[in-house]
């Protein structure tokens, strides 16, 4: 079992692909974490696998099923994928309990109502401020509630693009320590996009490092972490 990208060639503009045979893969019970350089083609990953961008060649495999032709909804429903966009990944003027019934707008009610109670026994600030307006919380709160929102399907395969963009210090040590129980907990496979690399890699398996729409560079999180190149290009130099 597994979500697998191969030989993906992809991009916005005909004749212009931004993933240029692209291969990689994220299994149940795993942190992918992705990395590499502004215009790498990260994001453009995790639209690919989600169905929001077709490849012009290559292809998207869940469990061994390609399913590049299938639409998104046939995605989040039959194969268990969820994603959390980078940007306006919350419904501002919905209570917090509105947004997560959205998140299992498919489901039965009773199943819905159950999940809500789960998230929220899961995520007690969630069910202190279930009936307050998104806007309200803070960026650290907010992605909380983007997470929770996106695990109420019961996804296998949670795709995550820049989870920490805009948070404090803290607030990404807290979003990323939820990331990582997301998976002790339930065992699904997450694929993370993220520019913080140093924290990323710490609470990811592996890592792939793309530049210019292809990878560069993979393996554990923790041989990447180490290589001299990405801490030079990522870290600052500095030693990890």
């Amino acid at each position: 079992m597994a979500l697998a990208l191969n030989g993906i060639a992809a991009g916005y503009v005909p004749g212009v692909d931004i993933l240029r045979g692209l291969s990689l893969t994220a299994a149940p019970g795993e942190i992918v974490t992705i990395i590499g350089p502004n215009g790498s083609g990260k994001s453009t990953s995790l639209k690919v696998a989600a169905g929001y961008l077709l490849p012009h060649t290559g292809t998207v495999a869940i469990d061994g099923e390609a399913v590049q032709a299938r639409p998104i909804d046939q995605r989040v429903r039959k194969n268990g994928i969820a994603i959390v966009p980078q940007s306006n990944n919350v419904f501002g003027a919905l209570t917090v309990a509105e947004n997560l019934d959205l998140g299992g707008g498919f489901l039965p009610s009773a199943e819905r109502r159950r999940r809500i109670e789960e998230l929220i026994e899961a995520y007690p600030l969630l069910g202190r401020k279930r009936r307050e307006k998104a806007y309200t919380l803070s960026g650290g709160e907010r992605q909380i509630l983007a997470l929770a929102r996106a695990l109420m399907p019961s996804p296998r395969y949670l795709l995550l693009d820049e989870p920490s963009a805009g948070l404090s210090p803290l607030m990404l040590h807290e979003v990323f320590l939820a990331v990582r129980e997301i998976v002790r907990k339930l065992g699904i496979a997450v694929l993370l996009v993220e520019q913080n690399a140093a924290e990323a890699l710490a609470i990811s398996d592996r890592a792939y490092v793309l530049v210019l729409g292809q990878v560069a560079l993979e393996g554990p999180a923790a041989s990447v972490l180490a290589d001299d190149q990405v801490r030079q290009l990522y870290l600052g130099g500095a030693a990890v």
